[in-house]
């Protein structure tokens, strides 16, 4: 939609990839206002779609909106990433080694003139995303520890000089952190930082917008249309067709419980562009005056994009309410059948 638009507009025909991203965080957010008025499956649907979508634009970026390649600090990069891969195939699960040579790669990618964001993508990919530890035996391995402390504690003693206990001690803390994913303990140290910190000054920074000139110029720009129809329609148009090919093709199924109205909802929500478009916004047009116009049609395309998402959805819900359909019996439902299975 947005190339159907801008054809014949040189100036404005690179930035394809501006409505091609959701913002996990904004479209999760809308979708979370509902509540358990709708099936658990479909929030699944669209967290799943939008971090896919983010990748997606990652690499976007880096392979279009990057620089000429250097070879040779790909080849770095190449080398660094093999090393990551040695360590994750040799089941080291330690952060600091995957966060140090994570540096490093990020250092070769920016140098090579390729967008450094892709270093991330590649870290992410490396990092152990699965634990070590049979849970069940962990279970029983961890409460001979506890009596074995227990046993040990003389609480009338320092406990420095306790060995016996500060060793069982240190062994069930060692083995109980290894329980957690890498991938899992990085990403929980990182959300506050990034949702509360990163997001909002990312936002504030990058999302102002400075109109010089007549206001309709804007709403006729190539780069405004594009951005708006192809975040306002192309989302939901392509999310739907693929889904409905996946379904009919029996690759997939629709979630449990997940019917077309909630598939087309949070098609819709998946227009809600904000962060990512916004930063290929930048990356995409040479001129300010083009930002503008594609962050305007971001901001425009992003809020009715939420706000009919929103109601469909809404609408969808009270629709099973006067049927009488409750999705929160359904989702125990669901996990009674997956516990005895």
């Amino acid at each position: 939609i947005y190339s159907a638009i801008n054809a014949g507009h040189p100036d404005t025909a690179g930035g394809w990839g501006v409505p091609t991203a959701t913002d996990i965080a904004f479209a999760l957010g809308i979708m979370a206002l509902l509540g358990s008025r709708i099936p658990s499956g479909i929030r699944v649907f669209l967290s799943t779609l939008a971090v896919a979508d983010d990748i997606i634009a990652i690499l976007v970026i880096a392979v279009f909106y990057g620089h000429a390649p250097a070879f040779e600090w790909l080849l770095a990069a190449a080398v660094v990433l093999a090393l990551l891969v040695v360590l994750n195939r040799a089941h080291v699960y330690a952060l600091v080694p995957y966060l140090g040579l994570g540096v490093v790669l990020w250092l070769c990618v920016y140098l090579s003139g390729v967008h450094s964001t892709i270093a991330g993508v590649l870290l992410a990919f490396t990092i152990p995303s699965g634990s070590r530890v049979n849970l069940q035996s962990f279970g029983d391995w961890s409460g001979k520890k506890i009596r074995q402390a227990k046993a040990a504690l003389n609480p009338e003693d320092p406990l420095v000089g306790q060995k016996e206990y500060i060793r069982n001690v240190r062994s069930l803390s060692a083995v109980s952190r290894q329980v957690i994913p890498p991938a899992t303990r990085l990403e929980n140290a990182l959300y506050p930082w990034v949702y509360f910190l990163i997001l909002p000054l990312f936002a504030l920074t990058n999302a102002d917008v400075s109109i010089s000139g007549d206001i309709a110029s804007v709403f006729g720009s190539p780069a405004f249309l594009g951005v708006f129809f192809g975040l306002l329609a192309g989302k939901p148009i392509g999310i739907l067709l693929f889904s409905f090919l996946t379904v009919k093709l029996k690759i997939a199924n629709l979630p449990d419980h997940v019917n077309w109205i909630h598939m087309l909802g949070a098609g819709i929500l998946g227009g809600v562009g904000f962060t990512m478009a916004i930063f290929v916004a930048n990356l995409a047009f040479p001129e300010a005056v083009l930002i503008a116009d594609a962050k305007i049609g971001i901001l425009s395309a992003s809020l009715l994009a939420g706000v009919i998402g929103f109601l469909f959805l809404f609408m969808q819900a009270k629709a099973a309410e006067r049927q009488g359909i409750s999705y929160v019996s359904a989702s125990l439902d669901e996990v009674v059948r997956q516990t005895a299975g």
